[in-house]
């Protein structure tokens, strides 16, 4: 693990607490200097991070990066089921775990922020930017019969909706079909 994810993993544990720059460098066995050149990078790639003197930094209330601890932490109880697998970007989240399957269990999640060749169906390419979505693969073995399980898609589709209108004011709209 970088030093990046180290720190990032550190302010979502500490979710809305400051913590001291001598404390981050103390915890990562870091200088005070590159524990700023990595918040800078963070910033870089999306964070909200906050600094305030003699305070520190923290991760800003609108924070909008996709982490597996932040995922984990909204799964609660459903968490371990899960084998997650995070990405700033990849190829296609669908195409690497169709390369890997045999190597991975089921409930096994890959999510990317940005796919570099995401694909829809019959081969399509698929337009999947830094930033304006969230792109994500899970591993099934789902015991039923095919004509059903070709609805797990929409079901999924539907429901990532209703719990983002749910908890936010945002409108999500689905890309049918994929």
């Amino acid at each position: 693990m970088n030093t990046k994810q180290q720190l990032s993993e550190l302010l979502e544990e500490h979710d809305g607490e400051y913590l001291s720059g001598n404390d981050l460098a103390a915890r990562l066995c870091l200088t005070r200097a590159a524990v700023w050149k990595s918040i800078q990078q963070l910033q870089e790639d999306g964070y909200e991070i906050e600094a305030a003197k003699n305070r520190g930094y923290r991760l800003g209330p609108t924070n909008d990066t996709v982490s597996a601890m932040q995922i984990r932490r909204q799964l609660g109880e459903y968490a371990e089921k899960y084998t997650l697998q995070v990405f700033d970007t990849i190829t296609s989240t669908n195409t690497v775990m169709k390369e890997q399957a045999d190597s991975l269990t089921a409930w096994t999640a890959f999510v990317a922020g940005h796919q570099t060749a995401g694909r829809g169906r019959i081969g399509r390419s698929f337009y999947s930017p830094s930033g304006s979505g969230v792109y994500i693969s899970v591993l099934l073995h789902p015991d039923l019969p095919a004509i059903e399980a070709t609805r797990i898609t929409t079901a999924s589709a539907v429901a990532a909706c209703r719990a983002i209108e749910a908890c936010t004011d945002a409108k999500p709209q689905i890309k049918w079909v994929n």
